[in-house]
């Protein structure tokens, strides 16, 4: 009998690396700063990972502190920027805190991004947005991936740096920008108050054609006006949205396809061109996404791949390629910042329309060849340990985006525990190999597959 495993994002990352504790920046905040930042709130859609990295080997892997982000933060803040006595005191309301890896001329640029919001008290309990940050810091790697994590290291701590500063110069603040409920500022609800026009509170998004990326940014269309669109459905059945295509008059006078420019809003939606179509964008959190289907439809699945590929080249890793008898949505995150595209982090990166809300699954397998008794696995402090014999495995279906530890507990010597992380893009499977320096390790989706059906044959 063959075991088959419904696993749909072939490069999602779950063993956790965790960054080291911050350094002290490179430079001194500036004297006599007429404000600091006291608070710290995290608000990303998506936590509690920063981003994934290769630097623990060939399996992506998930980036984060060892300790809370929040109180990370503040605890930086208050030991390189702590303002002098007097000082307005500021709470800032992380939206988005990335590090990212790319491979640019053979050489490998690390890069962190921050964006947030800045607050500060009134007399009446209330907050006043006071100005945001979209800042971001990147250095080519010496030495290729086994330095990014020192690299991200250094990068936050710069990021970071920029930020207090940015925060210090009180002349730089909107002196009438709106007030909010402290339920509101320090709830899990993203803040309207943004770096972009076009995702501002109350913002009605202009109808018209952008042709660059700061035209949308700014809410402002060169062309402004209904465009002329129109809508055809997907060739798969169950995708449940439509290809929209952009029509112009050419230099001739006559009704053309437009197949370069950046989008359009009808006013109600904006729209990112894809080849010669045109895709919805959600908002989610300070940047949008959108679904590519991956279909039997050969337009369809040429422009998704050709968007996987440039993903690949900008350094986001995975992408997500059309396979035969499979019908596939594929969804990707433009960063507002910087019009880069990418996989969706934190989101299923490719999901089967026929398996809706799959759950979390973490397979722990012996080959039938390991040497060695017996060892004990233990997936969670309120699970008990269970036996693993060569030639077995265990399964456990742990909250989606939580840090755990499983631990593997030899009859005799040390125990082994390994951070991870499990989401419901894909199973996370760990070989074990008791009589091994390295005795739990994370293997691929595909070693993983082959290995764990072989025990079930």
């Amino acid at each position: 009998m063959l075991l088959v495993l419904t696993s749909v994002a072939p490069g999602a990352a779950q063993v956790i690396q965790y960054l080291p504790p911050l350094p002290a920046p490179a430079s001194a905040a500036p004297a006599g700063m007429a404000a600091h930042i006291v608070r710290v709130v995290d608000a990303r859609p998506t936590r509690p990972a920063l981003g994934t990295t290769q630097a623990g080997g060939r399996v992506s892997q998930q980036v984060m502190f060892r300790e809370d982000l929040a109180q990370t933060l503040q605890a930086y803040f208050a030991r390189y920027a702590p303002g002098p006595a007097g000082a307005a005191p500021l709470v800032l309301r992380l939206t988005r805190l990335t590090v990212e890896e790319a491979w640019w001329g053979g050489q490998l640029r690390a890069t962190a991004t921050l964006e947030a919001d800045l607050y500060r008290p009134e007399p009446d309990s209330s907050y006043r947005l006071v100005g945001s940050l979209v800042k971001s810091v990147q250095q080519f790697v010496a030495g290729g991936q086994p330095a990014a994590l020192v690299a991200h290291n250094t990068n936050m701590s710069a990021l970071l740096l920029q930020a207090a500063t940015v925060a210090g110069n009180a002349a730089g603040w909107a002196t009438t920008g709106p007030t909010y409920a402290a339920a509101r500022v320090f709830g899990p609800v993203v803040s309207p108050g943004t770096a972009f026009p076009i995702l501002a509170a109350g913002a009605v998004w202009k109808p018209g054609f952008y042709w660059t990326l700061r035209e949308f940014q700014l809410n402002q269309p060169s062309e402004p006006g209904p465009p002329d669109v129109e809508k055809r459905p997907y060739q798969s059945a169950g995708v449940g949205e439509d290809g929209v295509q952009h029509f112009h008059r050419n230099a001739a006078g006559k009704r053309a396809l437009t197949t370069d420019g950046w989008g359009f809003c009808d006013g109600t939606y904006a729209y990112f061109r894809l080849g010669a179509n045109f895709y919805p964008l959600r908002k989610q959190g300070a940047d949008f996404v959108f679904v590519v289907p991956t279909g039997p439809s050969p337009g369809l699945r040429n422009a998704a791949n050709a968007l996987s590929l440039a993903s690949l080249a900008a350094g986001y890793g995975g992408g997500a390629f059309f396979r035969p008898g499979a019908e596939h949505r594929t969804l990707y995150r433009l960063d507002l910042a910087s019009g880069e595209v990418g996989p969706a982090l934190g989101a299923s990166q490719k999901v089967l329309i026929t398996v809706p809300g799959r759950p979390t699954q973490v397979f722990v397998y012996r080959p039938r060849g390991a040497k060695g008794p017996p060892v004990r696995i233990k997936f969670a402090d309120d699970q008990p340990a269970q036996q693993l014999a060569a030639g077995e495995y265990l399964s456990f279906s742990p909250p989606a985006n939580q840090p755990l530890e499983v631990h593997m507990m030899p009859p005799t010597g040390p125990e082994a525990t390994l951070p991870l992380v499990a989401t419901t893009d894909a199973p996370v499977y760990l070989e074990c190999r008791p009589a091994e320096k390295a005795p739990l390790r994370q293997v691929s989706k595909a070693t993983g597959d082959a290995a764990v059906s072989r025990l079930i044959d």
